[in-house]
Formats: structure tokens, sequence, C-alpha cells
């Protein structure tokens, strides 16, 4: 149902036999563009339960956004260049993207 797509790889996939003769990665994932508004995930990947989820998901992004705008500051400040130069070459406040994804690596059959 909230399968993902491989234009944005938006939902839920696994990455189990991507290559064929690869070494295998047992991981599934769920994963969601929250920022910028303009990416925002497709209203059809966002399960319905529990019924906060996507509220603090959103608040989840919005405190990761606020902490890599303070660490980038200092770290700008800490090269000599404006506080500001960084959070502007990952798009400024707006434009910076924010993604979620929550990993699950079930347990190997073999």
């Amino acid at each position: 149902r909230y399968a993902n797509s491989p234009a944005t790889y938006e939902g839920y996939g696994s990455r189990l036999g991507v290559e064929r003769g690869a070494v295998l990665d047992w991981g599934d994932y769920y994963f969601l563009h929250l920022r910028p508004p303009s990416s925002l995930s497709a209203a059809d990947k966002w399960p319905h339960l529990p019924p906060d989820l996507r509220d603090a998901t959103e608040e989840y992004g919005r405190e990761v956004a606020s902490l890599c705008e303070r660490l980038m500051a200092a770290m700008s400040a800490g090269l000599g260049v404006g506080s500001g130069r960084l959070q502007e070459e990952f798009g400024g406040a707006e434009g910076a993207g924010v993604c979620v994804r929550v990993n699950y690596y079930p347990r190997c059959p073999q």
C-alpha cells in the first residue's frame, strides 16, 4: 500500500536484491521528504496509523532543520565566512532539504 516510487524512493521499500550478484542488504526502509515544502511527500505515502505519525514526524523534521541551521552557523563562523554562508549554500532557510528514513533490519533467514 505504501510501496516506494523508483523516481523518489518515497514510501516503503527494500534493498534486498537490488543488483544482480551483489551482497544482499537485508534492510527494509520507509523514506519521506519533509522539507522544503515544495518537495513534501505525496499524501498516499503517509500511513493513517498511528494517527499522530505525520504531526510527530513533521515536528521532528522542524527540530532537525533548526539544529542543522545552528550547526551550520557555528561552522561558518569557525571557517571565517559569514554566519549564514553554509546555510545559503544548502538552499537557504526555506530551501534546505530534510528527509526521514526509518530502517528495519529483519533477521537473515540463513
